[in-house]
């Protein structure tokens, strides 16, 4: 890294999701919105394209191995039905080379799903953030997630 760069602290409070559960925050806790959220690493848990991904209270961020963001919120369509809206969010004329995670976090995540123990996932790391590198000349942008 050593290159004198601007660090922009793209903090995953994402813009659209603190809109869409700004209420429902406030209505439980104020307190929630800063509630860090480690970004976990995929290693076969979802889609092959993901690097990394945040569970929020407000819905989920994908970060892809290109570098694009995608949200996925949640929308209650009556009593018993959910739907899901998909947000991708790219960086015009960036240069992703590579999405990484920094500062290991010290939560571990295990999927056991279904019968069969070959997709079964343990210790998957965690991580504070997710690096997408020097993404413009002089910028390198790190995502950070909370409540």
């Amino acid at each position: 890294m050593g290159r004198k760069s601007s660090v922009i602290s793209f903090l995953a409070v994402f813009f659209v999701l603190a809109f869409a559960t700004a209420s429902l925050a406030t209505s439980i806790s104020p307190k929630l919105a800063r509630i860090h959220i480690p970004f976990i690493k995929n290693e076969g848990q979802t889609n092959k394209e993901v690097a990394f991904y945040a569970k929020t209270f407000g819905g989920t961020l994908f970060v892809t191995k290109e570098g694009k963001l995608v949200y996925s919120l949640p929308r209650r369509e009556g009593k018993d039905k959910t739907t899901f809206l998909a947000l991708e969010e790219i960086l015009l004329n960036a240069k992703v080379k590579e999405v990484k995670g920094t500062k290991k976090s010290i939560t571990k995540v295990n999927y056991f799903i279904g019968n069969d123990p070959e997709k079964w996932r343990s210790n998957i790391p965690t991580y504070e953030g997710v690096s997408l590198g020097e993404v413009y000349e002089g910028i390198s942008l790190t995502l950070k997630a909370y409540g």
